[in-house]
């Protein structure tokens, strides 16, 4: 009796969306370090990753990280293809008084859509560098990200770098 190979499926690396949020006045060499760091680490424990960059402070924008000198084999890491965001970003009119509020809104439609943040991967992480927290209005959006929605499942951790 011949086995029937189409019945078995490919087995398909899972992998770890990473979202990183970085203040703009500390994306400096800093949070390059700390971006290559867990991306490095990622590797050396062949978790597979998809990641992309966004900076906030005078304004909010996405990034993909010229981390290259720093990652060994930064070509083989996966980020999400900016062209899949287009829609989402292109949608989103961000309500937010902070630019804090407007990236973690951004965030969390990325983290939402399911054609962007697939099914298929592992629980999104979140990390969030920043020196300083904007007084008000951004705390709403923090916890619409943290507690509604496909966002709910992600990971969220704040590194927080005092200047002083």
């Amino acid at each position: 009796m011949a086995v029937d190979l189409s019945k078995f499926k490919k087995k398909v690396e899972k992998k770890l969306p990473i979202l990183f949020l970085v203040e703009e006045n500390n994306h400096t060499s800093l949070s390059a370090d700390v971006v290559a760091n867990i991306l490095e680490s990622c590797l050396r424990k062949n978790i597979h990753t998809e990641f992309m960059l966004f900076s906030f402070g005078s304004e909010w924008t996405l990034k993909f990280p010229k981390l290259n000198n720093n990652i060994p084999h930064f070509a083989d890491l996966e980020h999400t293809n900016l062209r899949e965001l287009q829609r989402i970003i292109q949608e989103i009119r961000p309500s937010s008084q902070t630019f804090l509020g407007s990236a973690l809104e951004v965030c969390k439609a990325i983290l939402d859509d399911p054609e962007t943040t697939k099914p298929d991967r592992y629980k999104p992480v979140v990390i969030i560098i920043a020196s300083r927290v904007p007084a008000q209005g951004w705390e709403e959006h923090f916890k619409d990200l943290l507690n509604n929605g496909r966002s709910s499942n992600a990971q969220v951790y704040w590194l927080y770098k005092s200047n002083t």
